[in-house]
């Protein structure tokens, strides 16, 4: 019984991992335009097969050194309006055959959107059809953006990063992401391959004898 509880222990500690970088851009020396408009991740994690960044079809590339920055985000008044007219910047990153992620945290340097800019920002997902808000960032001026979040199971997520203002909506408006130092778009969590049927079947089996023993043990 006691060799049997030492397997369990092991098999869960092999499905567990530490939260890592999944992905991350560095756009130091680059830009949208000498990138010809996509970006693959500088970092990958083990397992990750590939990761990429692009603007939406409703941007325009910009050639602003050490960014990854796109103009004509308005006139777009509300996130309506942006989503209508693919108002976003937008990031994939796919998990390797046989291996799932779970991402827990997305950080990012925006860019100062200065007088003309969009100030008003919603990060959503591929995962339920880009519908609900991970989150809402009001800019006003370079900022470090950080936001936990809790996507599992996942094999591929697109994330869209959609910009719209209230206010000025008579100008053509740039936004984006911009350099500091090291790393200035990164995606952390888990990759865990997924469990072989027999995998499973061995555990469930396993849990079973081990709920039968002790059963049998209290009489």
């Amino acid at each position: 019984m006691k060799k049997l509880l030492v397997v369990l222990l092991l098999f869960g500690m092999a499905a567990s991992a530490n939260a890592d970088v999944i992905a991350a851009w560095d756009f130091n020396g680059t830009n949208a335009v000498d990138a010809g408009g996509i970006l693959a991740a500088a970092v990958l994690g083990g397992n990750v097969q590939a990761a990429s960044i692009t603007v939406g079809s409703g941007i325009t590339p910009q050639n602003t050194a050490s960014t990854w920055i796109g103009d004509d985000w308005l006139p777009t008044a509300t996130l309506a309006d942006a989503v209508l007219n693919n108002k976003y910047l937008e990031w994939t990153v796919a998990a390797a055959a046989g291996y799932q992620m779970t991402i827990t945290n997305f950080a990012g340097l925006a860019r100062d959107p200065g007088g003309t800019g969009p100030t008003n920002f919603v990060l959503r997902s591929s995962v339920d059809g880009y519908t609900a808000d991970l989150a809402v960032y009001q800019l006003a001026g370079n900022q470090a953006l950080s936001t936990p979040l809790s996507l599992s199971g996942q094999t591929t997520v697109t994330f869209r990063y959609y910009g719209f203002d209230p206010v000025r909506v008579g100008t053509t408006g740039t936004g984006g992401f911009r350099n500091l130092v090291g790393n200035d778009l990164t995606i952390t969590g888990t990759i865990m391959a997924v469990p072989e049927p027999a995998s499973m079947a061995l555990l469930a089996l396993g849990l079973g004898a081990l709920v039968v023993a002790r059963r049998r043990a209290k009489r």
